[in-house]
């Protein structure tokens, strides 16, 4: 058996009490002809197949839209990442 439904079966998603509020998706800036959206910080990091991910929290979303980003995608957010490397840095020398 395979699961498989019929496109019926799906209907809009609607604001509601017990999911709550939806984030509406706003548009990138453009910087150098590419699209780029802001971020609001880096909630942690990973590592998998050898390759550095971190979580961005991005600007203006909710938690539920954070990412997991691979770190060559984070070029012209030099600034974030050092602070959060910093942060984690001195997390490291508490414990």
């Amino acid at each position: 058996m395979y699961p498989i439904f019929h496109v019926y079966l799906l209907w809009p998603i609607e604001e509601n009490d017990q999911y709550g509020k939806f984030s509406k998706r706003l548009s990138p800036r453009i910087i150098k002809e590419e699209e780029e959206w802001e971020i609001k910080d880096i909630i942690d990091s990973r590592t998998r197949n050898r390759v550095k991910e971190y979580l961005i929290h991005w600007k203006e979303y909710p938690n539920s839209e954070q990412t997991w980003e691979l770190e060559k995608n984070l070029g012209n957010l030099k600034q974030v990442l050092n602070a959060y490397k910093r942060r984690q840095e001195r997390e490291q020398k508490k414990n």
